[in-house]
Protein backbone atom coordinates (compact mmCIF):
# COMPACT_ATOMS: atom_id res chain seq x y z
CA UNK A 1 0.00 0.00 0.00
CA UNK A 2 1.40 3.38 -1.00
CA UNK A 3 1.73 6.30 1.40
CA UNK A 4 -1.00 8.12 -0.51
CA UNK A 5 -3.33 5.15 -0.12
CA UNK A 6 -2.59 5.05 3.61
CA UNK A 7 -3.52 8.74 3.90
CA UNK A 8 -6.82 7.99 2.18
CA UNK A 9 -7.41 4.94 4.35
CA UNK A 10 -6.74 6.95 7.52
CA UNK A 11 -9.68 9.23 6.75
CA UNK A 12 -12.18 6.43 7.42
CA UNK A 13 -10.20 3.73 9.25
CA UNK A 14 -11.44 4.13 12.81
CA UNK A 15 -9.89 0.84 13.94
CA UNK A 16 -6.20 1.08 13.12
CA UNK A 17 -5.78 4.55 11.59
CA UNK A 18 -4.25 3.10 8.41
CA UNK A 19 -1.62 1.12 10.33
CA UNK A 20 -1.49 -1.88 8.02
CA UNK A 21 0.85 -3.83 10.28
CA UNK A 22 -1.68 -3.45 13.09
CA UNK A 23 -4.41 -4.71 10.77
CA UNK A 24 -2.36 -7.85 10.15
CA UNK A 25 -2.16 -8.42 13.90
CA UNK A 26 -5.92 -7.93 14.22
CA UNK A 27 -6.50 -10.41 11.39
CA UNK A 28 -4.21 -13.00 12.98
CA UNK A 29 -5.91 -12.60 16.34
CA UNK A 30 -9.24 -13.16 14.60
CA UNK A 31 -7.85 -16.28 12.90
CA UNK A 32 -6.70 -17.63 16.26
CA UNK A 33 -10.10 -16.83 17.76
CA UNK A 34 -11.85 -18.67 14.94
CA UNK A 35 -9.57 -21.73 15.17
CA UNK A 36 -10.33 -22.10 18.87
CA UNK A 37 -14.04 -21.41 18.34
CA UNK A 38 -14.11 -24.49 16.11
CA UNK A 39 -11.85 -26.63 18.30
CA UNK A 40 -14.62 -29.06 19.25
CA UNK A 41 -14.99 -29.82 15.54
CA UNK A 42 -11.30 -30.26 14.81
CA UNK A 43 -11.63 -33.68 13.20
CA UNK A 44 -14.45 -32.56 10.91
CA UNK A 45 -12.56 -29.43 9.91
CA UNK A 46 -9.52 -31.53 9.02
CA UNK A 47 -11.70 -33.76 6.84
CA UNK A 48 -12.77 -30.58 5.05
CA UNK A 49 -9.13 -29.71 4.44
CA UNK A 50 -8.64 -27.18 7.25
CA UNK A 51 -6.04 -27.98 9.91
CA UNK A 52 -7.07 -25.86 12.89
CA UNK A 53 -3.79 -26.40 14.71
CA UNK A 54 -1.86 -25.21 11.67
CA UNK A 55 -4.12 -22.17 11.30
CA UNK A 56 -3.61 -21.36 14.98
CA UNK A 57 0.15 -21.88 14.76
CA UNK A 58 0.50 -19.48 11.85
CA UNK A 59 -1.76 -16.87 13.46
CA UNK A 60 -0.14 -17.09 16.90
CA UNK A 61 3.16 -15.73 15.61
CA UNK A 62 1.84 -12.20 15.06
CA UNK A 63 -1.18 -11.22 17.16
CA UNK A 64 -2.07 -8.14 19.17
CA UNK A 65 0.02 -9.67 21.95
CA UNK A 66 3.11 -8.40 20.12
CA UNK A 67 2.09 -4.78 20.69
CA UNK A 68 -0.36 -4.94 23.64
CA UNK A 69 -2.58 -2.43 21.86
CA UNK A 70 -6.34 -2.43 22.30
CA UNK A 71 -8.36 -1.50 19.24
CA UNK A 72 -10.67 1.30 20.33
CA UNK A 73 -12.77 3.76 18.38
CA UNK A 74 -11.89 7.18 19.76
CA UNK A 75 -14.02 9.49 17.65
CA UNK A 76 -16.20 11.07 20.38
CA UNK A 77 -19.08 8.81 19.35
CA UNK A 78 -22.10 8.10 21.53
CA UNK A 79 -21.57 5.49 24.23
CA UNK A 80 -24.82 3.58 23.93
CA UNK A 81 -24.02 1.41 26.96
CA UNK A 82 -23.94 4.48 29.18
CA UNK A 83 -27.15 5.70 27.55
CA UNK A 84 -29.04 2.47 28.27
CA UNK A 85 -27.96 2.60 31.91
CA UNK A 86 -28.98 6.25 32.04
CA UNK A 87 -32.43 5.35 30.75
CA UNK A 88 -32.75 2.74 33.48
CA UNK A 89 -32.90 -0.11 30.97
CA UNK A 90 -29.69 -1.87 32.07
CA UNK A 91 -28.13 -3.27 35.18
CA UNK A 92 -24.92 -5.18 35.81
CA UNK A 93 -25.26 -8.94 35.67
CA UNK A 94 -24.87 -10.63 39.03
CA UNK A 95 -22.55 -13.25 37.52
CA UNK A 96 -19.92 -10.64 36.67
CA UNK A 97 -20.40 -8.66 39.89
CA UNK A 98 -20.15 -11.61 42.28
CA UNK A 99 -17.12 -13.01 40.48
CA UNK A 100 -15.22 -9.72 40.50
CA UNK A 101 -16.23 -8.99 44.09
CA UNK A 102 -15.26 -12.43 45.35
CA UNK A 103 -11.94 -12.45 43.50
CA UNK A 104 -11.21 -8.85 44.60
CA UNK A 105 -10.63 -7.66 41.05
CA UNK A 106 -8.95 -4.20 40.93
CA UNK A 107 -10.74 -3.47 37.64
CA UNK A 108 -14.16 -3.49 39.27
CA UNK A 109 -14.34 0.29 39.90
CA UNK A 110 -13.26 0.81 36.28
CA UNK A 111 -16.24 -1.20 35.08
CA UNK A 112 -19.03 -0.17 37.44
CA UNK A 113 -20.08 2.07 40.30
CA UNK A 114 -21.29 0.90 43.66
CA UNK A 115 -25.02 1.35 44.31
CA UNK A 116 -25.75 4.92 43.26
CA UNK A 117 -28.43 5.61 45.91
CA UNK A 118 -29.94 3.95 48.96
CA UNK A 119 -31.41 0.54 48.17
CA UNK A 120 -34.69 -0.35 49.86
CA UNK A 121 -36.22 -3.79 50.25
CA UNK A 122 -39.78 -4.72 49.35
CA UNK A 123 -40.96 -3.38 52.70
CA UNK A 124 -39.44 0.03 51.99
CA UNK A 125 -36.59 -0.26 54.50
CA UNK A 126 -33.13 0.99 53.52
CA UNK A 127 -30.94 -2.12 53.44
CA UNK A 128 -27.90 -0.82 51.54
CA UNK A 129 -26.83 2.81 52.05
CA UNK A 130 -25.75 4.66 48.93
CA UNK A 131 -22.31 3.97 47.43
CA UNK A 132 -21.42 1.08 49.72
CA UNK A 133 -21.69 -2.14 47.65
CA UNK A 134 -21.25 -3.46 44.15
CA UNK A 135 -24.67 -4.86 43.33
CA UNK A 136 -25.70 -6.87 40.28
CA UNK A 137 -29.05 -8.17 39.10
CA UNK A 138 -29.71 -11.88 38.71
CA UNK A 139 -30.38 -12.82 35.11
CA UNK A 140 -33.96 -13.90 34.28
CA UNK A 141 -35.26 -13.22 37.76
CA UNK A 142 -38.64 -11.80 36.75
CA UNK A 143 -38.18 -8.24 37.99
CA UNK A 144 -41.09 -5.80 37.64
CA UNK A 145 -40.93 -2.98 35.13
CA UNK A 146 -39.13 0.26 35.91
CA UNK A 147 -39.07 2.15 38.15
CA UNK A 148 -38.35 -0.52 40.73
CA UNK A 149 -36.22 -1.25 43.80
CA UNK A 150 -33.29 -2.47 41.71
CA UNK A 151 -32.79 0.85 39.90
CA UNK A 152 -30.15 2.06 42.38
CA UNK A 153 -27.85 -0.95 42.00
CA UNK A 154 -24.42 -0.58 40.36
CA UNK A 155 -24.36 1.63 37.27
CA UNK A 156 -22.06 2.49 34.38
CA UNK A 157 -19.11 4.64 35.48
CA UNK A 158 -19.62 8.42 35.49
CA UNK A 159 -23.41 7.93 35.72
CA UNK A 160 -24.19 11.64 35.39
CA UNK A 161 -21.74 12.14 32.50
CA UNK A 162 -19.92 14.80 34.51
CA UNK A 163 -16.54 13.68 33.14
CA UNK A 164 -17.81 12.95 29.64
CA UNK A 165 -18.16 9.17 29.59
CA UNK A 166 -20.88 9.50 26.95
CA UNK A 167 -18.15 9.99 24.35
CA UNK A 168 -15.46 7.76 25.86
CA UNK A 169 -13.38 5.52 23.56
CA UNK A 170 -15.26 2.38 22.55
CA UNK A 171 -13.32 -0.93 22.65
CA UNK A 172 -13.58 -3.19 19.61
CA UNK A 173 -10.78 -5.71 20.12
CA UNK A 174 -8.80 -6.27 23.32
CA UNK A 175 -5.10 -7.14 23.28
CA UNK A 176 -5.61 -9.13 26.46
CA UNK A 177 -7.86 -11.51 24.53
CA UNK A 178 -4.90 -12.49 22.37
CA UNK A 179 -3.00 -13.68 25.45
CA UNK A 180 -5.89 -15.85 26.59
CA UNK A 181 -6.24 -17.23 23.07
CA UNK A 182 -2.53 -18.02 23.06
CA UNK A 183 -2.82 -19.62 26.50
CA UNK A 184 -5.58 -21.93 25.30
CA UNK A 185 -3.70 -22.68 22.07
CA UNK A 186 -0.69 -23.71 24.18
CA UNK A 187 -2.88 -25.81 26.47
CA UNK A 188 -4.75 -27.47 23.63
CA UNK A 189 -2.14 -27.76 20.86
CA UNK A 190 1.21 -26.95 22.54
CA UNK A 191 1.71 -23.93 20.29
CA UNK A 192 4.59 -21.56 21.07
CA UNK A 193 7.37 -21.53 23.63
CA UNK A 194 5.72 -19.49 26.39
CA UNK A 195 4.04 -21.45 29.17
CA UNK A 196 0.27 -21.49 29.64
CA UNK A 197 0.73 -19.87 33.05
CA UNK A 198 2.84 -16.99 31.76
CA UNK A 199 0.39 -16.25 28.94
CA UNK A 200 -2.53 -16.41 31.37
CA UNK A 201 -0.87 -14.03 33.83
CA UNK A 202 0.35 -11.69 31.09
CA UNK A 203 -3.22 -11.49 29.78
CA UNK A 204 -4.40 -10.34 33.18
CA UNK A 205 -1.62 -7.75 33.44
CA UNK A 206 -2.26 -6.34 29.97
CA UNK A 207 -5.97 -6.10 30.70
CA UNK A 208 -5.27 -4.27 33.95
CA UNK A 209 -2.96 -1.80 32.21
CA UNK A 210 -5.16 -1.12 29.21
CA UNK A 211 -8.43 -0.79 31.10
CA UNK A 212 -6.88 1.74 33.44
CA UNK A 213 -5.44 3.70 30.53
CA UNK A 214 -8.75 4.48 28.88
CA UNK A 215 -11.36 3.95 31.60
CA UNK A 216 -9.53 5.37 34.61
CA UNK A 217 -10.32 8.98 33.72
CA UNK A 218 -14.06 8.32 33.66
CA UNK A 219 -14.04 6.15 36.79
CA UNK A 220 -11.95 8.57 38.83
CA UNK A 221 -9.18 6.00 39.22
CA UNK A 222 -5.62 7.22 38.60
CA UNK A 223 -3.79 4.04 39.59
CA UNK A 224 -4.27 0.69 41.25
CA UNK A 225 -3.20 0.33 44.86
CA UNK A 226 0.45 -0.67 45.23
CA UNK A 227 0.82 -4.40 44.67
CA UNK A 228 -2.86 -4.85 43.81
CA UNK A 229 -2.30 -6.54 40.46
CA UNK A 230 0.18 -9.07 41.86
CA UNK A 231 -2.11 -9.74 44.80
CA UNK A 232 -4.96 -10.39 42.40
CA UNK A 233 -2.94 -12.77 40.23
CA UNK A 234 -1.95 -14.71 43.35
CA UNK A 235 -5.39 -14.46 44.91
CA UNK A 236 -7.10 -17.50 46.39
CA UNK A 237 -10.58 -16.08 47.00
CA UNK A 238 -13.52 -17.14 44.85
CA UNK A 239 -16.93 -15.97 43.68
CA UNK A 240 -19.27 -14.87 46.46
CA UNK A 241 -22.85 -16.05 46.80
CA UNK A 242 -25.48 -13.84 45.22
CA UNK A 243 -27.55 -12.15 47.90
CA UNK A 244 -30.23 -9.80 46.62
CA UNK A 245 -30.82 -7.05 49.22
CA UNK A 246 -34.27 -6.29 47.82
CA UNK A 247 -35.77 -9.77 47.61
CA UNK A 248 -34.02 -12.73 49.27
CA UNK A 249 -36.04 -15.15 47.11
CA UNK A 250 -33.58 -14.27 44.35
CA UNK A 251 -30.54 -15.42 46.36
CA UNK A 252 -28.45 -18.24 44.93
CA UNK A 253 -25.10 -19.81 45.92
CA UNK A 254 -21.85 -19.27 44.04
CA UNK A 255 -21.25 -21.71 41.20
CA UNK A 256 -17.58 -20.95 40.39
CA UNK A 257 -15.14 -22.48 42.87
CA UNK A 258 -11.75 -21.70 41.32
CA UNK A 259 -9.57 -18.77 42.37
CA UNK A 260 -7.34 -16.61 40.15
CA UNK A 261 -4.02 -18.15 41.20
CA UNK A 262 -2.66 -20.55 38.62
CA UNK A 263 -2.40 -24.22 39.58
CA UNK A 264 0.01 -26.11 37.33
CA UNK A 265 -1.14 -29.39 38.83
CA UNK A 266 -4.78 -28.83 37.91
CA UNK A 267 -6.53 -30.74 35.14
CA UNK A 268 -6.70 -29.25 31.65
CA UNK A 269 -10.40 -28.62 32.25
CA UNK A 270 -9.67 -26.51 35.32
CA UNK A 271 -6.87 -24.69 33.53
CA UNK A 272 -9.29 -23.85 30.72
CA UNK A 273 -11.85 -22.65 33.25
CA UNK A 274 -9.33 -20.20 34.72
CA UNK A 275 -8.31 -18.95 31.27
CA UNK A 276 -11.86 -18.37 30.06
CA UNK A 277 -13.00 -16.78 33.31
CA UNK A 278 -10.24 -14.20 33.10
CA UNK A 279 -11.00 -13.71 29.41
CA UNK A 280 -14.63 -13.07 30.41
CA UNK A 281 -13.48 -10.20 32.64
CA UNK A 282 -11.03 -8.82 30.09
CA UNK A 283 -13.58 -8.79 27.26
CA UNK A 284 -15.99 -6.48 29.09
CA UNK A 285 -18.07 -4.85 27.65
CA UNK A 286 -17.77 -6.98 24.48
CA UNK A 287 -20.62 -9.18 25.66
CA UNK A 288 -21.31 -11.04 22.40
CA UNK A 289 -17.78 -12.46 22.32
CA UNK A 290 -17.93 -13.29 26.03
CA UNK A 291 -21.26 -15.07 25.48
CA UNK A 292 -19.83 -17.05 22.58
CA UNK A 293 -16.90 -18.26 24.68
CA UNK A 294 -19.16 -19.08 27.62
CA UNK A 295 -21.34 -21.20 25.34
CA UNK A 296 -18.34 -22.92 23.77
CA UNK A 297 -16.58 -23.81 27.01
CA UNK A 298 -19.22 -23.53 29.74
CA UNK A 299 -17.08 -20.99 31.63
CA UNK A 300 -17.55 -19.11 33.74
CA UNK A 301 -20.49 -21.04 35.12
CA UNK A 302 -23.59 -18.86 35.30
CA UNK A 303 -26.38 -18.69 37.86
CA UNK A 304 -29.42 -20.72 36.78
CA UNK A 305 -32.42 -19.00 35.27
CA UNK A 306 -35.07 -18.32 37.90
CA UNK A 307 -37.99 -17.37 35.65
CA UNK A 308 -38.08 -19.36 32.41
CA UNK A 309 -40.78 -18.21 29.98
CA UNK A 310 -39.43 -20.19 27.01
CA UNK A 311 -42.15 -22.86 27.16
CA UNK A 312 -39.48 -25.49 27.64
CA UNK A 313 -37.26 -24.56 24.70
CA UNK A 314 -34.39 -23.20 26.83
CA UNK A 315 -32.64 -25.15 29.59
CA UNK A 316 -32.69 -23.12 32.82
CA UNK A 317 -29.15 -24.17 33.68
CA UNK A 318 -27.62 -23.72 30.23
CA UNK A 319 -29.46 -20.56 29.21
CA UNK A 320 -29.97 -19.37 25.61
CA UNK A 321 -27.63 -20.90 23.03
CA UNK A 322 -28.41 -18.71 20.02
CA UNK A 323 -30.82 -16.12 18.61
CA UNK A 324 -33.71 -17.06 16.37
CA UNK A 325 -33.46 -16.41 12.67
CA UNK A 326 -34.98 -13.12 11.54
CA UNK A 327 -38.73 -13.63 11.68
CA UNK A 328 -39.34 -11.95 8.32
CA UNK A 329 -37.38 -14.57 6.40
CA UNK A 330 -40.09 -17.17 7.04
CA UNK A 331 -42.45 -15.41 4.65
CA UNK A 332 -39.97 -13.44 2.52
CA UNK A 333 -37.88 -16.47 1.57
CA UNK A 334 -39.36 -19.71 2.92
CA UNK A 335 -36.98 -21.89 0.90
CA UNK A 336 -33.93 -20.21 2.40
CA UNK A 337 -35.49 -20.40 5.86
CA UNK A 338 -36.08 -24.13 5.44
CA UNK A 339 -32.48 -24.62 4.32
CA UNK A 340 -31.20 -22.66 7.32
CA UNK A 341 -33.22 -24.73 9.79
CA UNK A 342 -31.99 -27.92 8.14
CA UNK A 343 -28.38 -26.75 8.43
CA UNK A 344 -29.02 -25.74 12.05
CA UNK A 345 -29.95 -29.33 12.86
CA UNK A 346 -32.63 -28.39 15.34
CA UNK A 347 -35.60 -26.17 15.98
CA UNK A 348 -35.32 -22.47 15.28
CA UNK A 349 -35.40 -21.40 18.91
CA UNK A 350 -32.95 -20.07 21.48
CA UNK A 351 -32.36 -23.47 23.04
CA UNK A 352 -30.78 -25.13 19.99
CA UNK A 353 -27.01 -25.35 20.15
CA UNK A 354 -24.87 -24.16 17.27
CA UNK A 355 -22.50 -26.59 15.55
CA UNK A 356 -19.40 -25.38 17.38
CA UNK A 357 -21.25 -25.38 20.72
CA UNK A 358 -21.41 -29.17 21.14
CA UNK A 359 -19.03 -31.82 22.40
CA UNK A 360 -16.39 -31.92 25.11
CA UNK A 361 -13.69 -29.34 25.76
CA UNK A 362 -11.03 -32.08 25.83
Amino acid sequence: MSEGEKVTLATFDCWCNADTELWVKVANTLRLRMALRLSKREAEMKEAGIDLKQVATEAAANTLATVNTDIVIDKSLENEMWLMFNWGDCGFNANLVTLMTGMKDPRQPLYMTKNIKDVTNLEGKVVVPANTQYLGIRFASGLPGKPNNWANFSQWIDPQNTIGVYSMPLPIFKAAESYFLLAEAKLRWDIGSASVQSLYEDGIRVSMTNELSYRGKYAGVDAYAAGAVDEYINGTTTQVDFEDPVDPKLNTPAVNKLCVKWDEGASNEEKLERIITQKYFALFPLSIEAWAEQRRTGYPKLFPVLVNDSQGTIDSNLGPRRLNFFVGIKTANPEQYSALVTALGGADNCGTRLWWDTGRNF
